[in-house]
């Protein structure tokens, strides 16, 4: 989708509104891809960040019927309020980010909110691969749904998946598997791509599964006791909880939510937009980490520690069970505080080093503070 399309298919969305309010809230969107160019940022990637366009237009319905302003515009009254766009924008949070983030409170609160345990209310689908010896690859696709996705070991492929239509919608969730020479994939979505269809998928996978991929639209993730070579999760709205995971190479890429860990084997990118990271129990790799509005917590017992945290608003908590470390600090606007036995050496304004260990811990924040224990 080109900005052109994003921004048409807006507009469309906003029809029922009174036309000031349309083209204040069109403007503001027009400025966010000019200021987002000027950053370096192509027009794909600022639609990416963004979200889709139902969980755009659902956030300025919820802030607007709060009476939430748009220029000297609120869906309450025109005339409410004198604030400008950049002044409102900035109180929503960061940008239009604010908006997607309490967007996803609010859908993960409903989501929670609901009894899958009612059969009378909800379908349930299950099934199994009690062969797949030959097959490595497991691949979860949830699009345009809400689905919570648990994931432990055990001896053979078993998925239950339980849906539920919401009052306020119409519309009910998809579900297909299917195996594909060494891949088993499974398709969750939705009729008429509607959101607001709940889903819960449980699977139990067995050694023989190597590589795991998810990619998910709005709901949890957790992931217990595998063992595996590749692990890639990208969710859009929804906390990510990994427990006693061991993996040669991992990437979770996390839009709006926590992420939080505790037994980690393997090199690591845990990325993060709005939410924080905790992360417990490092246990050897490289774990780099990089957040933009949010705290981070790492907690490693690596007798080699490599950690690396870059984040753009938010502090940084690092702690070590072992001192074989050289670390490196950084942080534009905030304070470092030290934790350690260790000689601090304040190299530069914002900038320390610490240690002559094996290991390499590298903390850096544009805004917020340090602490190295």
């Amino acid at each position: 989708m080109t900005k052109e399309e994003y921004l048409k298919s807006l507009k469309e969305r906003l029809l029922d509104y009174p036309s000031d309010i349309q083209r204040d809230i069109i403007d503001s969107f027009i400025e966010h891809f000019r200021k987002g160019n000027q950053e370096g940022q192509s027009d794909e990637e600022i639609i990416q960040k963004l979200g889709s366009i139902d969980v755009v237009v659902d956030g300025i319905e919820e802030l607007l019927a709060e009476g939430k302003t748009f220029g000297n515009h609120s869906k309450k009254a025109s005339t409410q309020g004198n604030k400008s766009l950049e002044e409102n924008l900035e109180e929503l949070g960061t940008a239009v980010f604010g908006v997607i983030k309490d967007v996803a409170k609010l859908t993960k609160k409903t989501f929670k909110q609901i009894d899958l345990s009612r059969n009378d209310e909800m379908n349930v689908m299950e099934g199994s691969y009690p062969n797949i010896e030959n097959c490595n690859s497991l691949e979860i696709l949830a699009s345009s749904i809400g689905a919570e996705i648990s994931i432990i070991n055990g001896e053979e492929l078993i998925w239950r998946f339980q849906s539920k239509q919401l009052p306020i919608t119409s519309g009910k969730a998809l579900f297909k598997s299917e195996m594909n020479g060494d891949t088993v994939r499974i398709l969750i979505g939705s009729q008429n791509g509607n959101i607001f269809v709940s889903g819960k998928l449980e699977l139990i996978v067995p050694p023989s599964i190597k590589n795991l991929h998810i990619s998910n639209n709005s709901g949890d993730i957790s992931i217990a006791a595998l063992d595996l070579e590749d692990l890639s999760i990208q969710s859009v709205n929804g906390d990510v909880d990994l427990r006693m995971l061991v993996a040669k190479k991992g990437r979770v890429q996390l839009t709006n939510g926590d992420i939080q860990v505790n037994g980690l084997f393997g090199d690591f990118l845990m990325e993060n937009r709005n939410g924080d990271m905790d992360i417990k129990n490092h246990h050897d790799g490289i774990l780099q980490c990089n957040l933009t509005n949010g705290d981070a917590k790492v907690e490693t017992n690596a007798v080699t520690p490599r950690i690396i945290v870059n984040n753009v608003n938010g502090d940084i908590h690092c702690y070590s069970e072992v001192d074989n470390y050289s670390a490196e600090i950084k942080t534009s606007s905030g304070d470092f505080e030290p934790k350690v036995n260790k000689t601090i050496y304040k190299v530069e304004r914002g900038r320390w080093i610490t240690g002559e260990g094996d290991g390499v811990i590298q903390l850096v924040t544009v805004s917020g503070d340090i602490y190295l224990g």
